[in-house]
């Protein structure tokens, strides 16, 4: 995946999950709602 496709999905999606695993092996899903800037990516302030 490069730059260029990255930039078209957050464009394209209002939030994104980031997924992990814990060191105990439980799932653990994080939601992040991004904003792009001059093709620099923010996080969006409350």
């Amino acid at each position: 995946m490069d730059a260029a496709f990255a930039l078209e999905v957050l464009d394209k999606a209002p939030y994104v999950t980031v997924s992990m695993t814990r060191p105990d092996g439980s799932p653990y899903g994080l939601p992040l709602s991004l904003a792009s800037v001059n093709s620099m990516t923010k996080r969006a302030r409350k």
